[in-house]
């Protein structure tokens, strides 16, 4: 009877080791996964910036993409992957088209040069990419004008849905870069975002929506649960030329589930060139007997001027009015006189609500023009970047914003701008960029130092 017993009780102890075997080979499994999800979330991330910032800087008169300079990025540093090599396809010379790979889940880096589920890549927009040879190494960048981005499709948590979807500006005109933002809710770093542009139309324009040609690359959600892309705006020309201007909205979705759309005003594109008439001239002679009136010259219009400080600052500007005060105070320091207020925005006070419009140029302090006027300023891109400084001294890096690029805030603001924790974060621009970039780039840490841009009132 002891026998038995000890027997039973050995048995059991045998299956308790068992048990806890197995479960320490699913704990580990488990960590291991979770550090893949994480490592692929941010290869992921790096790729849709590098397309971003080759799309960016895209040459249109000779239909080329140039290779990445380190400060085209935020930390001026070119994203690598975890083994300290550049991520497969990026480019070594200009050429007409790209397409950059990540391996994921671990895979060996020399089998990732097409969309699979252990392979993310992006393609150019602007140029169609061919592949030589689907199974090469090294595909071959060929071709030009108009082609389509190709992924693999992503992959979802059931914990992340999209809150809003929106464009960061209301008008554009065809080919101009335009934001699209999307916020989600529950969490979502890291996980990929789609889209898809679509025209509105109404009954006499058939009725059925027009889907883009050309749609904008999948992002990742950030930390703050962001996600922000760009899309060229497209002109679609409708019942002859009778129904325009063309309204575009976008469908936002989240892996497989329902797509979300963007919320209303619609987007407005406009044709390249405006489509005015030259108007045709009169062919009755003016009688030369009758004296010609002296002609009055126009008045050169006053400029407002802008810069972006010399200084750097964290994130506790002292609110609004300190970092109002640090625009004032730099631009006396360099005698330019006037009143100066700085493009930020709050919470509470957005840039467009507390800035003058006006109707003048705006210009560097060397002269450079940087928008016509007000309108031109806030329609998605620049004339030339805000890269002078207020003794018009070349300036790079970041700048503080919480701005879009039509005024309206987006993003963090480093507690309204009173904090410099490096566990707060706000919204930045680039000063070396005339796209949408200028002003709305990223999210960052309170404690860093960025720039503040300065407009004359």
């Amino acid at each position: 009877m002891k026998k038995v017993l000890s027997g039973f009780v050995l048995i059991e102890i045998l299956i308790v080791l068992g048990i806890i075997s197995s479960l320490s080979v699913l704990s580990f499994l488990g960590i291991a996964g979770a550090s893949t999800k994480v490592k692929n979330s941010a290869k992921k991330r790096d790729v849709n910036i590098i397309a971003q910032v080759y799309e960016a800087n895209f040459d249109d008169n000779n239909l080329l993409y140039r290779p990445l300079a380190a400060d085209d990025f935020n930390a001026f540093v070119v994203p690598i992957a975890d083994d300290g090599t550049l991520y497969s396809g990026m480019l070594s010379d200009f050429a007409s088209a790209f397409r950059v790979c990540a391996v994921l889940n671990g895979r060996s880096p020399t089998s990732c040069n097409e969309p699979s589920d252990d392979c993310y890549c992006l393609a150019s927009q602007k140029g169609v990419y061919i592949a030589t040879d689907p199974g090469s190494e090294s595909p071959t960048p060929t071709g030009g004008g108009s082609g389509v981005t190709t992924e693999p499709t992503p992959t979802t948590s059931s914990s992340c849905t999209i809150a809003s979807a929106s464009w960061g500006v209301n008008n554009a005109v065809e080919n101009d870069p335009v934001s699209l933002l999307v916020v989600g809710s529950g969490i979502c770093e890291g996980e990929s975002v789609t889209f898809a542009v679509f025209e509105e139309d109404d009954v006499s324009e058939g009725g059925l929506d027009d889907s883009a040609n050309i749609n904008p690359v999948s992002t990742v959600f950030a930390s703050d649960n962001s996600a922000l892309t760009t899309w060229f705006a497209e002109f679609e020309n409708d019942c002859l030329g009778l129904c325009l201007p063309p309204e575009y909205y976008y469908n936002a979705s989240v892996g497989a589930s329902s797509p979300t759309r963007s919320s209303n005003p619609l987007l407005t594109v406009s044709q390249s060139g405006g489509g005015t008439p030259t108007p045709i001239p009169s062919d009755t002679p003016v009688p030369t007997s009758l004296p010609t009136d002296t002609p009055i010259p126009t008045p050169t219009p006053l400029a407002k001027r802008v810069f972006a400080t010399a200084n750097l600052y964290n994130g506790n500007l002292g609110g609004l009015a300190g970092a109002d005060t640090k625009c004032q105070d730099s631009a006396n320091a360099a005698s330019l006189g006037g009143t100066w207020k700085a493009w930020l925005s709050t919470t509470i006070t957005s840039a467009v609500s507390r800035l003058s419009h006006s109707s003048d140029p705006y210009k560097l302090v060397d002269g450079t023009i940087i928008a016509n006027n007000w309108t031109d300023l806030t329609d998605g891109i620049l004339t030339n970047s805000i890269s002078k400084d207020e003794l018009g001294n070349v300036v790079g890096g970041n700048v503080w914003t919480m701005t879009q690029t039509n005024g309206t805030a987006v993003g963090q603001q480093c507690s309204n701008w009173t904090s410099e924790a490096s566990s707060i974060l706000g919204r930045q621009g680039i000063v070396t960029y005339t796209t949408s970039l200028w002003t709305n780039s990223a999210n960052v840490a309170c404690n860093l130092t960025k720039h503040l841009y300065c407009f004359e009132q």
